[in-house]
């Protein structure tokens, strides 16, 4: 997430380099929907955990290391496929 506000913001103060303020509204602005959202996804996530004996533990990295690379891509696409090209100007 630092990576892409790192991008976006820069974008916004380049294409508003005379308003540093307005940029920085604006990547506000840009920014909340996708931030809210990946928040939600970690608290969604985290809820779900809970202390497992030495038999669950041992089933879950079973588990984890057989699903995690087919079930990965579906459930995590719309985190890790954000793309902002360069050249594109901030709204």
């Amino acid at each position: 997430m630092a990576l892409e506000d790192a991008i976006v913001l820069a974008g916004h103060l380049r294409d508003r380099i005379d308003s540093p303020k307005e940029a920085f509204s604006r990547f506000e602005t840009d920014r909340r929907s996708r931030v809210e959202k990946i928040v939600q996804m970690g608290r969604r996530s985290g809820n779900q955990k809970r202390p497992l004996g030495p038999v669950g533990a041992w089933a879950r990295d079973r588990f984890v290391s057989l699903a995690l690379p087919s079930v990965m891509p579906l459930t995590a696409g719309s985190l890790y496929n954000y793309r902002r090209r360069w050249k594109e100007r901030a709204a």
